[in-house]
């Protein structure tokens, strides 16, 4: 019974470590990269928006 469930264990880890090198789950240093402070993303969000305004103004003066 030890050896049945020696083999299970092994093999749960060999799987779990395959799946995780095929880069099916995300890992936490992965997720990091895509952290942003509120600031920031305010910071962003007000470019975008001047961005949108001056491309409406561009377009709107070529119609």
């Amino acid at each position: 019974m030890d050896n049945k469930k020696l083999i299970t264990l092994g093999f749960t880890w060999l799987v779990i470590q395959t799946i995780i090198s095929c880069g099916i789950f995300v890992t936490f240093p992965q997720m990091a990269s895509y952290a942003v402070s509120k600031d920031s993303f305010s910071i962003i969000e007000k470019q975008l928006q001047r961005i949108e305004q001056k491309v409406d103004i561009i377009l709107g003066s070529n119609l």
